[in-house]
């Protein structure tokens, strides 16, 4: 499983984003799975919910574009509302919650 936090208007590339990371085909998480992994349901995906991941195989992305703004919005664990933290807070929470963050793509290319 992987979970990308990306900017909202990022493009991602699914195929390519598969192959960088030497994994299989990539599609979106069906409702059962995000609930039973992260605690949320499809629309409502935050790294916020890595709180609720409990050491699951999981892989975070985030996207580089995200490094240059000082805070972030996400939300928290429903799409009912938004809460803004510092970024360099979201990567320390992610890290804490034992995932290390891979950050792509390094020179501006396409997420």
């Amino acid at each position: 499983m992987v979970l990308v936090v990306a900017k909202d208007d990022t493009s991602v590339d699914l195929k390519a984003l598969s192959r960088r990371l030497g994994l299989g085909r990539f599609s979106f998480g069906k409702a059962t799975l995000l609930e039973a992994r992260l605690g949320v349901s499809p629309g409502s995906v935050t790294p916020l919910a890595l709180i609720n991941a409990g050491g699951a195989l999981l892989t975070v992305v985030v996207d580089a574009a995200l490094l240059d703004f000082a805070e972030v919005n996400c939300h928290p664990l429903a799409n009912t509302a938004t809460t803004r933290l510092a970024t360099a807070d979201l990567l320390r929470f992610i890290q804490a919650c034992g995932y290390p963050p891979v950050i792509l793509p390094p020179g501006g290319e396409r997420l």
